[in-house]
């Protein structure tokens, strides 16, 4: 199954993870706890998304976690870094708004990797479905403090607008949780991406079941 036909991804941010409920003595041994739990519980996609490493600290990251979460036949992709993508043979990248170029990504990776879209406006999800992204992520869709920088949640109705302005599958993002899970589908997406839900939670496998429940499938 490719990533795109999927309906839930976990994005990582380190600083997130439980620091009571996880063992380990740092926060990437933390986040790797939490993606085999993770992967464990159903999950199929997980995208990397370490803005603050340099790009060694980085590598060795994703190496890490792409490990993790291949024993679990869960699919990797990065944010933004198409050498990296290619150098640890991952599923693809997910391009930021303000980021790697999406036609570029696709050219140099080829048509086996997915390359997303990230983005926080119609204009920019026209822009990438015009670029051919295979997905889009779209949000903020409600108030989260890790998306603030990106401007006001969008809110469901105007989300559920956008969605139908491409032919790319969506995946709401900023928020979200499994309650929310289900009328984010309902206003259009194909799946969600999620963050702190996962990361914050003393039990990531019970959380996404939760979210395989609200979403029908993962």
């Amino acid at each position: 199954m490719r990533p795109t036909d999927s309906r839930l991804c976990l994005v990582t941010d380190r600083h997130q993870c439980s620091s009571t409920a996880l063992g380990g003595d740092d926060a990437v041994s933390r986040l790797e706890q939490a993606i085999v739990l993770a992967c464990g519980a159903g999950l199929r996609i997980v995208q990397i998304r370490e803005k603050d490493l340099a790009t060694g600290e980085l590598l060795s990251l994703t190496r890490r976690m792409h490990r993790a979460a291949s024993r679990a036949r869960c699919n990797v992709l990065i944010n933004d870094r198409v050498d990296i993508s290619l150098a640890e043979g991952l599923a693809g990248v997910q391009c930021a708004e303000d980021g790697f170029p999406v036609s570029d990504a696709k050219e140099i990776l080829g048509p086996s990797y997915v390359v997303g879209a990230s983005c926080h406006s119609l204009e920019a999800v026209l822009h990438a479905d015009n670029a051919g992204a295979d997905w889009i992520f779209l949000g903020p869709v409600y108030e989260t403090h890790s998306k603030r920088s990106y401007g006001p949640p969008l809110g469901v109705e105007l989300f559920s607008e956008i969605c139908q302005r491409t032919t790319r599958p969506v995946f709401a993002i900023g928020g979200i949780t499994p309650d929310r899970a289900a009328e984010c589908r309902e206003a259009g997406a194909q799946g969600v991406a999620v963050i702190s839900s996962i990361l914050s939670s003393p039990d990531p496998a019970v959380v996404i079941k939760d979210f395989e429940k609200a979403l029908g499938g993962l």
